[in-house]
């Protein structure tokens, strides 16, 4: 008897164990080249990409989290970062509208790509820079999967961050703690 106890309560601290793995602290991403931390729920993997847009390419660093085994309510997790050349605003970005109009090309290109439906999309700020969080419906195999996003523009730098989830948990609570652990910081060098 005395051995099933000992059993069960090795059991129940291994149970325990796995709990805590899957549902306790997320792991700090800071990227000190381009000026954030962020908190992922497992180790990311790094990315550089060329993007093609209509005013040329520009490259892109993405930090990428893909859930395959669902141990959360998103099965992708994503930062990115782009820097735009000045060149490409001869005037600058010193205006709302002039942000206003980026963020949009932002959102718009990120409908687009996806061949995705806009649901809705809002202007937000972060530390007194402007931003817009949208949500994406994207159909594939006959399931409908949703796209949060949310982008910054901070000078000529845009920073995006997004979740993919299905349609059941397009509103879970992992979304908040992935988008409300983000945050700029001050690099000197």
């Amino acid at each position: 008897m005395k051995k099933c106890l000992v059993l069960f309560f090795v059991l129940l601290l291994n149970c325990s164990l796995v709990s805590f793995a899957q549902n306790g602290k997320w792991i700090l991403k800071k990227d000190t080249k381009h000026a954030y931390r962020v908190y992922f729920p497992f180790e990311p993997v790094a990315q550089e990409t060329n993007v093609p847009t209509a005013k040329g390419d520009i490259t892109m660093y993405s930090y990428t989290v893909n859930d395959e085994k669902e141990t959360t309510k998103n099965f992708i997790y994503m930062t990115a970062t782009s820097d735009y050349p000045e060149s490409w605003f001869p005037e600058g970005l010193n205006t709302p509208e002039k942000e206003n109009n980026v963020l949009k090309g932002c959102v718009d290109g990120a409908v687009s790509n996806v061949k995705g439906v806009l649901q809705y999309s809002k202007d937000i700020s972060l530390n007194g820079y402007s931003g817009k969080k949208a949500r994406i419906i994207i159909t594939s195999g006959g399931a409908n999967y949703i796209i949060n996003l949310k982008c910054f523009l901070v000078g000529y730098k845009v920073y995006i961050l997004q979740t993919i989830s299905t349609e059941q948990n397009q509103d879970n609570t992992d979304i908040d703690r992935f988008f409300n652990s983000f945050e700029l910081i001050n690099i000197r060098s």
